[in-house]
């Protein structure tokens, strides 16, 4: 039996119609023009006219014949073999158990169905082929391969991991696993619930040309769900210690229950009741706190979705913040600084007994470092202060110095959406920030959407310190016109007076940045790895509370959540599918084709080659023949003079 590979260029087919039509034409207007030959061609028998026609009956067969067998050469056919057998073929298998596959369809979780067809696949491999499992949800995990028995056991274990999915860097990663294999027959196999969000930052996979990648389009993503979409602590200003604040919870989702219950807990103890609804946000009061590191979470009853139904927090209550400035204030800064001390965010104290010091083009710099201060710096609108701004951070040991930056036109900030929403936020002017040491433990907090740091921070030799890269004035930024500009000042002047602090809230799967004097990592399960200063802790794959422990207790904690964005159950289009990808594609909408669709252009012989040699063949015939008609009308014409005299 015949199969093809690549059935939609099949559609091509329809090309044949072209002589057709093109031969109707041509003996139209033959009828319709009068030519001295045609007085000729009328004395010409009947014996001569067949002939005539039936050549041109042959041309129009080849014509066609050549374009219906390049279409079903580009088709790429092949003749199943009789066991079902495949030449030997390296295999990657992604297995997409990101968190949208704990979805509760039919009683059970989709990952089931989607292990069953993984299990399915790798069953029809033959022992000479090379397999390997990519488990989509877990990119810090290596592949695994080995026998098919092992692999099965594998795709078995695969439990849903609490995490976004990137099938489009998947992919990357299965092209290369097969680009190291000595295998010269190749394929991907994707089982997955194709959420929209799994194909991000993704243009057409050009790589993937000439490797069969097998896709499973089952429609698994049906039903409603509702989620906790976002939390915010005083507004975004964490509470002070023995103050009174709120928590502002918003429930999302497509399900428009009229009430949904919500249940607060601080420090693992039920704190609060109150009820919410889709689309719309709710306030629960908390506190007051001693100064201490305060850590909760708000719930809601589990729907057919339950692992987005709780969101975790965590925040520092503390006094307010002892600040002093120095060098020439900016006014939009010189105004807001009054707001946060009348509402006792902060206080104004000389640098002798500040806990942070705001230097404006690095005034005063050296002395404040001096005295182990927390430092904020903030250029000067001037780019001619700037050698002196950086000699003033190479005496104090920052790895950071500031360049004149050529980037013209306005930026958005990117990377910050854990600590404070600044998406309205427009850099209009900004320099560069360039480390001067490469194996500084810094960070950047936030970024430019070029891709340049915008704010860093890290741990120099005499203290913690921030550097911004814009100076605060509307020139610059629109930053001082926004509201947003109270809480970033609450957050710079407070958050780095514990150099290992970690604010804000992370989404499961990012990496986290162990800060000094950090031993190990403890994650919602109880599960301690140990760690060391400057490494990237890739293990938060579980929502929950991650304990950062010293040497001989927990130094802080901070807060992972899932991402909101799997919470959203829509799957990609079919059609917008097949546009991502270039190269053989072959789309699986049942379960029961999912097995005779894996290693489906393996299993046989593809004759491709031949179609396109009798394409060849056909042509050459078509022209040979269309030659010697012509060479008959010539010699016809060039005698026809003397037909009367014969």
């Amino acid at each position: 039996m015949m199969g093809v590979l690549t059935p939609l260029f099949l559609l091509a087919a329809a090309a044949v119609i072209i002589p057709l039509i093109l031969h109707l034409f041509h003996r139209q207007d033959r009828k319709r023009l009068v030519f001295p030959a045609l007085r000729y061609l009328q004395r010409m028998n009947k014996d001569h006219a067949r002939k005539i026609r039936l050549r041109q009956l042959l041309l129009l067969l080849l014509r066609m014949g050549a374009i219906l067998f390049l279409v079903i050469a580009g088709s790429r056919p092949f003749l199943r073999n009789s066991q079902g057998m495949h030449e030997p073929t390296a295999t990657v298998i992604i297995l997409d158990n990101s968190m949208s596959s704990g979805f509760i369809r039919d009683d059970q979780q989709i990952l089931e169905n989607l292990k069953e067809l993984a299990l399915q696949g790798a069953k029809e491999a033959s022992p000479e082929d090379r397999l390997w499992l990519i488990k989509a949800a877990e990119p810090w995990e290596t592949a695994t391969t080995g026998s098919l028995t092992q692999v099965q056991e594998a795709i078995q274990a695969t439990g849903v991991i609490q995490t976004a999915s990137n099938l489009t860097v998947e992919l990357e990663r299965a092209v290369s696993i097969l680009s190291s294999s000595n295998l010269p027959l190749k394929e991907i196999h994707l089982v997955s619930d194709l959420q929209v969000s799994a194909f991000r930052n993704s243009s057409n996979l050009n790589q993937i040309v000439g490797i069969p990648l097998i896709i499973s389009t089952l429609p698994l993503l049906e039903g409603a769900n509702n989620y906790l979409d976002s939390l915010v602590i005083g507004d975004g200003l964490a509470p002070l210690a023995n103050e009174a604040s709120h928590i502002t919870v918003h429930v999302a989702g497509t399900d428009d229950q009229s009430e949904i219950p919500l249940r607060l807990f601080i420090n693992d103890r039920i704190y609060g009741l109150s009820n919410g609804k889709s689309g719309s946000s709710t306030i629960l009061p908390i506190g007051p706190f001693p100064s201490s590191q305060v850590t909760g979470h708000i719930e809601r009853d589990p729907d057919f979705l339950s692992i987005d139904d709780r969101r975790f927090f965590v925040f520092q209550a503390r006094p307010p913040s002892r600040i002093a400035t120095s060098g020439e204030i900016p006014f939009f800064l010189s105004e807001a600084l009054p707001v946060l001390v009348n509402r006792e965010r902060i206080q104004l104290h000389p640098r002798a007994t500040a806990e942070v010091h705001i230097s404006i083009g690095g005034t005063n710099l050296n002395e404040v470092s001096r005295a182990n201060l927390t430092s904020v710096v903030i250029p000067s609108f001037d780019p001619a202060l700037l050698p002196a701004l950086n000699r003033s951070l190479s005496d104090t040991g920052i790895p950071w110095r500031y360049e004149v930056s050529n980037q013209t036109g306005d930026s958005q900030l990117l990377g910050w959406e854990r600590v404070l929403d600044m998406s309205g936020v427009i850099i209009r002017r900004h320099y560069q920030l360039i480390p001067t040491n490469s194996t500084i433990n810094e960070g950047v907090e936030i970024r430019l959407s070029s891709g340049e740091p915008w704010l860093v921070k890290g741990l120099g030799p005499q203290g913690p310190y921030t550097l911004v890269a814009s100076a605060l004035d509307e020139e610059s930024t629109n930053l001082p016109l926004t509201a947003t500009l109270i809480p970033f000042l609450d957050w710079i002047s407070s958050g780095h007076t514990n150099s290992t602090n970690i604010e804000g809230n992370y989404t499961t799967g990012d990496p986290l940045l162990v800060p000094p004097g950090i031993i190990s990592v403890m994650d919602p399960s109880g599960t301690k790895t140990e760690v060391s200063e400057g490494q990237l802790f890739n293990r938060t794959g579980s929502p929950g509370i991650y304990h950062l422990i010293g040497s001989d207790s927990t130094v802080t904690r901070v807060a992972y959540n899932v991402p909101t964005r799997e919470s959203l159950l829509e799957s990609i289009n079919t059609q917008m599918l097949e546009d991502r990808f270039s190269g053989i594609t072959v789309l699986v909408d049942d379960a029961d084709e999912w097995k005779n669709s894996v290693f489906v252009t393996r299993k046989g012989v593809e004759i491709w080659k031949w179609f396109v040699l009798m394409t060849f063949v056909t042509l050459v015939a078509e022209t040979f023949l269309a030659a010697s008609g012509l060479k008959r009308e010539k010699d016809r014409t060039d005698l026809s003079p003397s037909a009367p005299n014969s």
